[in-house]
């Protein structure tokens, strides 16, 4: 019954070119292999940046500049080979965000925000399907409890492509310790 699939993909260990983020064609090739086995399931696809930690643990004003930078020219990297693919496939920028798991501060959310319009902009700047792909963007820590405090949705040239996610993990005990007391 499920039809859509979400591959959460590490592309810092396959770069290569780490300062213009320039993702090596093996890994694309890779990563293009199992979205097209999910495209041909009739599934809808999320790819993401998952655990980046370069920028995913450094919410900062210290690194937002570097890291906005460094974001904008990956996703720019990935959605220039994807920018063919029908409107199955989706982009979700970021993963994560977040210091110790608690509610972020000023700082932290405005650079969170950051990183969601950098996103956007990347993705949508390289054209053909991309231009009006469905993309989803984050809360910090892609919480529902504190996430959504200072959160802005960020400016899209395109009207209504453009989604939010959290993820809801309670009880953790079931949903995220992998303890299966409730089984």
């Amino acid at each position: 019954g499920f039809n859509a699939i979400r591959i959460p993909v590490r592309w810092v260990n396959h770069l290569s070119d780490t300062n213009e983020m320039i993702v090596d064609k093996t890994w694309l090739e890779r990563v293009k292999e199992v979205v097209d086995w999910c495209l041909n399931e009739n599934m809808y696809v999320i790819i993401n940046s998952h655990h980046e930690e370069w920028y995913d643990r450094n919410p900062y004003y210290s690194k937002q500049q570097e890291n906005n930078r460094k974001l904008a020219a990956l996703w720019t990297s990935i959605a220039t080979y994807f920018r063919d693919y029908d409107q199955r496939l989706i982009f979700a920028g970021t993963n994560e965000i977040t210091v110790n798991w608690a509610a972020p501060n000023a700082e932290q959310q405005a650079v969170q925000n950051s990183y969601n319009q950098t996103f956007v902009d990347a993705v949508r700047a390289t054209g053909g399907k991309n231009y009006y792909r469905n993309i989803i963007v984050q809360t910090f820590a892609c919480s529902p409890y504190h996430g959504l405090n200072g959160f802005t949705i960020p400016k899209d040239k395109v009207e209504g492509h453009l989604s939010v996610e959290f993820h809801y993990y309670d009880p953790y005990e079931y949903c995220g310790n992998c303890t299966y007391y409730y089984w």
